[in-house]
Order: structure tokens, then sequence, then C-alpha cells
């Protein structure tokens, strides 16, 4: 075997042994660093999440990081952290304890996320196990789905797709992209949703009993020519709240290029 080929046969050996290299991408191909999860807390902050006694998760989107914080009872600051592909929206399920997060990148994902209580018995791993949240299963999306935030209404999982100004119920259980259960009026075109481009940035759900007792958000409320990620995208005092039961707007005048309110 040449030298070429050994060093070749070396690399494809090597690669992909880390489970970050197979979830998401070398952490330096990434953007992270050592210096990407150094922090600051207050002593305010900390004692909150102790009494809390709740893990919270945090996506850093535009740096591929999604993070956990909780408090020990040392007045210590805990942070774990999973690399993936742009997270934004984060949703629990507390009925079956799982975690969804969307990843908008292309392909778009779905992530799901419980908690490993067990582990297995290995000869070269004694060290002591502590329940860990770990990802179960993944969903695909074509990137023009452009998922922001997501939703457990009804014991159902939903999510924004900002690409086709709509909300998806996801099924994992089918392999098929799920058809669109909800969108503003605003982007209908001759009484059919209009899905060909993200016209209004429609990035929030703030979740009801049902889809008609929710609400969302939008950066606008018209169909343009001029798309959002544009310069020329106009967002001051253009972002509006939609209700979920009349699909019209009711109110007007934020000033937006993301909003959050779930």
């Amino acid at each position: 075997m040449s030298q070429a080929k050994e060093r070749l046969w070396n690399k494809q050996g090597s690669v992909l042994r880390n489970p970050s290299e197979v979830f998401g991408a070398r952490y330096n191909d990434a953007g992270i660093n050592k210096n990407s999860l150094i922090f600051k807390s207050t002593d305010s902050f900390v004692s909150l999440l102790r009494k809390l006694k709740i893990t919270l998760l945090i996506s850093r989107e535009y740096e591929n990081l999604l993070l956990a914080l909780n408090a020990s009872s040392t007045k210590k600051l805990n942070q774990s952290f999973f690399h993936v592909p742009h997270p934004s929206g984060i949703v629990v399920n507390r009925r079956t304890n799982a975690v969804y997060v969307a990843c908008t990148r292309n392909p778009n994902q779905i992530l799901e996320f419980k908690v490993l209580k067990e582990k297995l018995v290995r000869k070269a791993n004694n060290a002591p196990h502590s329940p860990v949240l770990i990802p179960i299963r993944s969903k695909f999306y074509p990137g023009e789905y452009y998922f922001h935030d997501l939703a457990i209404i009804k014991n159902k999982l939903y999510a924004n797709s900002v690409g086709t100004n709509s909300l998806l119920e996801v099924n994992f259980a089918e392999a098929t992209h799920e058809k669109p259960v909800w969108w503003p009026k605003c982007v209908e075109t001759k009484g059919k949703l209009n899905s060909r481009a993200n016209y209004i940035q429609l990035n929030s759900i703030a979740a009801g009993k049902d889809l008609s007792s929710s609400y969302f958000t939008a950066s606008s409320d018209k169909i343009s020519t001029v798309l959002p990620g544009n310069l020329k995208y106009q967002v001051d005092k253009k972002g509006v709240v939609i209700s979920g039961r009349s699909r019209e707007v009711i109110a007007r005048g934020l000033t937006l290029s993301l909003i959050h309110i779930s």
C-alpha cells in the first residue's frame, strides 16, 4: 500500500469516533473553542436555580451550542453542553419528559432528547453515573422549512416553519413531511397558503390549550417582493401578533427582527 493510501486509510479510520463529530461537527469546524463556554454568574442567579431545582436549557443559536445550567447544593453553577447545528426553539413535553430542539440548518432537524437513568456496565468504565439528557432520535426536513419555535399543544408537537409561513404538527412515526395545519390569513393568495418563500418571518408560538387559543408573532403581515433577510426588509414598527382563532393580526407596531414569546 502506498504512503498516500496509508494516510487516507488512517484518516478514514480515525474520523467520526467522537460522538460530537457524529451529531454535529468537530468543535473547531463548528466555531467552538475553549472560550465558548466561559461564563460569569451572580450569586442571585445561582440561588434562584438552586431554589427552583431546575435545569435551564438555553440555545445559543448562532454559536451552535445547546447549554444546560443548574445549581448544586454547594452554590456552584454547573454547565454542560451539546453542540448541534444552529439550535433555535426548545420545548419540553412534561407528560413524556422529552425535550425537543429545532435545528435550523440545511437540512433542518427536530431533535428529541430524554433522560438516560441507566448505563451499560463496562469493564473500562467504572465511573459513577448520574442521569444525563441525551438525543434519542431526529427527524430531518429540507432547509426551506426553516424551523424556529416549537410548542406542545394537547400533547402534540408543533413547529413553526418560518420558510413556509405556517405551522406543522411533527410526527416522528412517519417518514413523510407533514402538511401545514395553521397559517395567518395574510399569507394567503386566492384563499390558499402561499408557501413559496418566507414572506413575514413567522417567528414564535405562545401556546394555548389548543391552536385557537394560541398566538403567534411575525415581523410583518404583508406579502412583498422584499423578503426577510434582505437589508431593505423593513422591521421598524412592522411586527405583529396574530390570533390562532381568527388568523388575523390583533396587535401591531412592534419593532423586531426576531420575537420569542413562548
